[in-house]
């Protein structure tokens, strides 16, 4: 019997994990501690704060297991004693998804009222004072930037260069602007068109799509239909010349393919950093000169076809080389585009026939 009783309460004890439910000697519900005591809810005085911590000094809650603050207390025995954590949005004070004037009178007012909450205080210093008012008013001047949205809903960060407002991700949408699909190849020997719109994937490896985006043709690049997010726009070749004189100085915006460089140090300063092999990049060894200065991110995210025009591969170089189109036609064959590497810093201006599929970034109108 008393071996009965062992195995029972040995098997018993391997079913409760800390933190289940149990019951006291008065039958007020509690909690299992690290010990596998029972001990009062009433001492989880702490659930909610951020620390997971249960109130008692023997141990922890396992994290996020009972994690109140991500809601994980919410249906269990002591939710009531999770004060569940909202996290303040940045000079929102009264949660209407807008930072206005509203927002700073309400500020002026629990200040003046001496009935401010947590959220008032912007900068987290412990004290709600002109400081914070002066933070949302800086906030309204100079709204942070949260990017622009394709019709796909892709996000995409963007950065200011000079006068220009660029998108500092490849394009990846699937849709023209009034919902028609893209055509989509995914065998490289569909791949040559000059005259209606296409786009692959590189390697058809959808791994490729959030790093690098998509591969495009220049008939997609210029149909009137637009694949650009709303306000945005393919460059022109003279927008993109003006990117890289912003970079280059001495750059030269009418050099023609490999006979001369637009510039010598912009491809450098256009590149992200760090390498494959290193573990901490996205091009090949060297990348050459890559310091990323205006955080435009420029990636090796490959050209189909090849250089000879071969056909063989969804793609070719990721990881060597960068293709971006601009909109501007040369004539019914060639278009404008520019090309980064990874063994220099260099920037190219080539002519490219149509029928490349190559990166494109966007500017805003």
């Amino acid at each position: 019997m008393k071996l009965k009783i062992l195995v029972f309460l040995f098997t018993f004890s391997l079913a409760q994990e800390v933190g289940d439910e149990c019951t006291l000697h008065n039958s007020e519900i509690g909690f299992l501690e690290c010990n596998l005591a029972c001990y009062p809810i009433s001492l989880l005085e702490n659930i909610g704060n951020g620390s997971c911590d249960d109130g008692i000094d023997c141990c922890e809650l396992n994290c996020p297991e009972f994690d109140c603050d991500g809601g994980d207390c919410i249906g269990t025995y002591y939710e009531s004693d999770c004060e569940l954590f909202e996290e303040c949005s940045d000079g929102d004070i009264n949660d209407d998804n807008e930072i206005n004037v509203q927002d700073i009178l309400l500020i002026v007012n629990c200040i003046l009222e001496n009935n401010c909450e947590e959220c008032s205080d912007i900068n987290e210093d412990n004290t709600i004072n002109v400081i914070d008012i002066l933070i949302v008013i800086d906030i309204i001047l100079n709204p942070p930037n949260l990017g622009v949205i394709d019709i796909d809903g892709n996000l995409y960060q963007t950065i200011q260069v000079g006068e220009q407002l660029w998108m500092k991700e490849n394009l990846k949408v699937t849709h023209y602007n009034n919902g028609d699909e893209i055509l989509f190849i995914d065998n490289s020997q569909l791949w040559n068109d000059y005259d209606n719109g296409q786009y692959t994937l590189y390697n058809n490896d959808e791994s490729n799509i959030d790093l690098h985006g998509f591969l495009y043709n220049w008939s997609a690049v210029n149909d009137e239909r637009g694949i650009c997010p709303s306000g945005f726009h393919v460059p022109t070749d003279n927008e993109w010349g003006e990117l890289v004189s912003f970079l280059d100085t001495d750059a030269n915006p009418n050099a023609e393919n490999h006979d001369e460089f637009e510039s010598m140090i912009a491809g450098g300063l256009l590149k992200g950093i760090g390498t494959i092999e290193s573990g901490d990049g996205y091009w090949y060894e060297p990348n050459t000169g890559a310091t990323n200065s205006i955080d435009f991110t420029a990636l090796g995210s490959g050209v189909i076809p090849d250089e000879n025009g071969n056909l063989e591969s969804l793609g070719y170089y990721i990881g060597y080389l960068a293709f971006f189109w601009t909109s501007t036609e040369i004539n019914d064959n060639l278009a404008w585009s520019r090309e980064l590497a990874f063994i220099n810093t260099t920037v190219h201006r080539h002519s490219l026939t149509k029928n490349y599929g190559l990166s494109v970034r966007c500017v805003q109108d």
